[in-house]
This record gives structure tokens, sequence and C-alpha cells, in this order.
């Protein structure tokens, strides 16, 4: 009986652990929808200063690094985007400890167009939503 509650416990977890980040992201993808120029002034304001990819790393590594500890779930369906994005976020992370200027030199295109961070915002938000639905469906 003990094995059962800890294997239920576990599962309950991944899902509320999968399905915060799913609402997460959604959020961060409707803001970068809602205010593209917003997000790209703060983008640009960021890499500008040569430690910009250890600040970003310090967002990165723990995000990823949560998701996961708690949801490393490899099951298809929409769900599988939150472990992706975790695995997305500990990898880049790590690269911006490594090579601090990358985030710098590899979004310079992105940011230079509001139209793309909006599509981008609606990609991660759209996902993101679905992400969501499938802890309830």
């Amino acid at each position: 009986m003990a094995g059962q509650s800890r294997v239920r416990y576990i599962s309950v977890m991944t899902d509320d652990v999968g399905l915060f980040f799913s609402f997460f992201f959604a959020f961060l993808g409707i803001s970068a929808v809602a205010n593209p120029q917003e997000w790209k002034d703060f983008f640009q304001d960021l890499f500008k200063r040569s430690y910009s990819g250890v600040l970003l790393a310090f967002f990165l590594l723990p995000i990823g690094m949560v998701i996961l500890t708690f949801h490393n779930n490899w099951e298809s369906g929409f769900a599988l985007f939150i472990t992706v994005c975790g695995w997305l976020a500990t990898s880049l992370g790590f690269l911006c400890l490594l090579v601090p200027s990358l985030p710098a030199k590899s979004t310079e295109k992105l940011l230079k167009s509001k139209k793309m961070i909006a599509l981008s915002g609606g990609v991660l938000a759209l996902f993101s939503l679905l992400s969501a639905a499938s802890f309830y469906w």
C-alpha cells in the first residue's frame, strides 16, 4: 500500500508541475503577443551587457531543472511540450554559462522585428495552453 500511494503522489506532483509551467509559459507568450515592443526593448538592453548570458542562465537553469526534476515525462501528447521546454531551458542555461556572449549573437535577427517576437509568443502561448488542456483530458 505504501508504494502505491507514493506512485500516486509522484504522478499528481508531475501533473501539477506540468500544469504550473504550462500556464507560466502561456502567460509569457500572451505577454509577448500583447507587448512585443517592451520585450524587444528588454532583450536589447539585456544583451548590451557582457554578462547577459550569465544573467539569462540564472533564470533558465532553475526553471529547466525544476521541470526536469518533477516533470521529465516522455509520454506522447501535449504535456511532452513542457518536458521539451525543460530540456531546452536547462541546455540553453548551461550553454549561456559556458559562452556568455551566445544569446546576444544568436538572437540578433529575432530581436529586430516586433512581428517575430509576437509570432514566437503566439506559438509559445498556443502550445502551452494545449499542454495545460491536456492535463484535464
